[in-house]
């Protein structure tokens, strides 16, 4: 939900249980905030807790392979750190746990069953751990404990759902083709190619058309072509989810790196509206050209940390940064120097990108 005017813009995240939290900064006494957010006069706002029941744990069902990408993301933002495998909490034995930095709230990442790794399936928090040090002293009359525990809707969190089904093999390029070739109604389909608007002329529309008759199954999308659709983003979106079309990724986010200020601020808002677009047309990459901004600094240390955080910002969208090199920027030349700087941003998400002319 987009906020409306004389509406705040309040980050949250869907929880448990399709329970929403609130992300409210409160660094005076006074916050903008509490415009939306009020205290009930009868409701004490500091009530003790019951029996020393205290928040002790989460756990988030991920995608197969998809650890080692949380684990970054929940390292890097909230300074968690994994637990060796010999110690363990909870009724779960499984997955991998993380111990926040005041030792004391955890978290349980679990990948899917090997017999259930093509599933259909989200990521999501599934269930929310409480502890106390009496459990009987706490839980008490049984009756009671369900009157006082929150009601939460079992099964996975609604939260804001990526537009594209989770089918077997979605990863394997060629078995995405093999699953269209029936769609795309072409005498021939490129399996391991792929097409880019940004290379043909004409509407949205007429490029995803020229794709299909071309036999490919595949395309490149450039944000210019959604964003700056005639009837808006949705119906670009909408256009490109009805062509049938496998979303290789979107591209090209431009002079992202190397810059200060309210430059930077500006250029990661930028980023951040198109990762969405992206996981709105259900891609899994975003394409970033290598800064050509005389305000940029050149320096490779630098422009891998832009990178890295930019990473790290795609990780719960499933989406990977793919950084492109060319030769008219003074910083680095070509593709040697793209996959130099990717190398020096030790993550997992960002690779170096072939520079080739778009033709």
């Amino acid at each position: 939900m987009r906020a409306r005017a004389m509406e705040l813009n309040i980050p949250a995240i869907h929880g448990v249980g399709e329970s929403l939290i609130y992300f409210v900064d409160r660094h005076d006494e006074f916050s903008i905030y509490d415009i939306d957010f009020r205290a009930i006069p009868t409701v004490d706002p500091h009530p003790p807790a019951l029996g020393g029941l205290h928040f002790f744990g989460l756990v988030q069902y991920i995608d197969s392979d998809r650890t080692a990408d949380w684990v970054e993301f929940y390292s890097q933002v909230f300074g968690f750190a994994p637990l060796p495998d010999s110690k363990r909490f909870g009724i779960l034995p499984k997955g991998l746990l993380l111990e926040s930095p005041c030792r004391t709230f955890y978290l349980q990442l679990i990948e899917p069953d090997d017999v259930a790794r093509f599933a259909p399936a989200e990521e999501h928090l599934q269930r929310i751990g409480f502890g106390t040090p009496d459990v009987l002293g706490t839980v008490g009359d049984p009756a009671e404990a369900r009157r006082r525990v929150p009601r939460l809707r079992e099964g996975p969190c609604e939260r804001a759902r990526r537009p594209h089904d989770r089918v077997a093999g979605k990863r394997d390029v060629r078995a995405r083709a093999r699953r269209r070739r029936g769609r795309c109604g072409a005498a021939m389909i490129f399996d391991d190619f792929g097409m880019d608007t940004a290379s043909l002329a004409g509407s949205l529309e007429s490029k995803l058309a020229a794709v299909r008759q071309a036999g490919f199954s595949q395309v490149m999308i450039s944000a210019s072509d959604v964003v700056g659709h005639p009837s808006g983003v949705d119906a670009g979106v909408r256009a490109v989810r009805e062509s049938g079309l496998i979303v290789t990724g979107l591209e090209a986010l431009r002079d992202f790196e190397g810059l200060d200020g309210r430059m930077h601020a500006y250029k990661v808002d930028v980023a951040k509206s198109m990762l969405e677009v992206c996981g709105q047309l259900g891609g899994r990459l975003l394409l970033v050209e290598a800064s050509t901004s005389t305000h940029a600094d050149a320096d490779a240390e630098r422009i891998a940390r832009d990178l890295r955080m930019l990473a790290i910002l795609a990780i719960p969208m499933g989406i990977r940064i793919a950084y492109k090199g060319h030769g008219v920027e003074p910083h680095h030349q070509g593709f040697r120097g793209a996959r130099a700087i990717s190398c020096s941003a030790p993550t997992a998400r960002t690779s170096a990108w072939p520079s080739t002319p778009s033709t």
